[in-house]
């Protein structure tokens, strides 16, 4: 298993997206033929274990994330996959690196009357 991880380079965040790109694992911390990497992404705060992951081969090192919510802090991790005896085996976990999706605008803002007053709508 890799005794290093992958270094996030560049994250960038849209409105319900983020591209992540990173350099590769040194070659000397490999320790076995790299199948891939982990990309891991969680909201922040935390409020559980339960990281989403994003898996892509080896020769791949950029990503973009989508479907994520407007206007919200995310954590995002690596992590390199090897195969050692027919074994795949996750190595270490990158530190944390945090973004905040922009707010971007609403999609479709209605404005109509109701009685006297003013009512809105929005249809995100």
């Amino acid at each position: 298993m890799p005794s290093d991880y992958p270094k996030i380079v560049s994250l960038v965040a849209k409105t319900t997206s983020l591209k992540v790109k990173w350099s590769p694992i040194p070659q000397g911390s490999i320790n076995g033929i790299l199948r891939g990497y982990y990309v891991l992404y969680f909201k922040v705060p935390r409020r559980n274990n339960n990281d989403k992951v994003v898996r892509v081969d080896a020769d791949i090192k950029g990503v973009e994330i989508v479907g994520l919510e407007r206007n919200t802090t995310y954590g995002v991790r690596m992590s390199g996959l090897t195969r050692i005896r027919g074994v795949i085996r996750n190595g270490v976990v990158s530190p944390t690196k945090i973004v905040i999706t922009k707010y971007g605008m609403l999609k479709h803002f209605f404005l109509y009357f109701v009685g006297p007053y003013f009512s809105c709508e929005r249809n995100l």
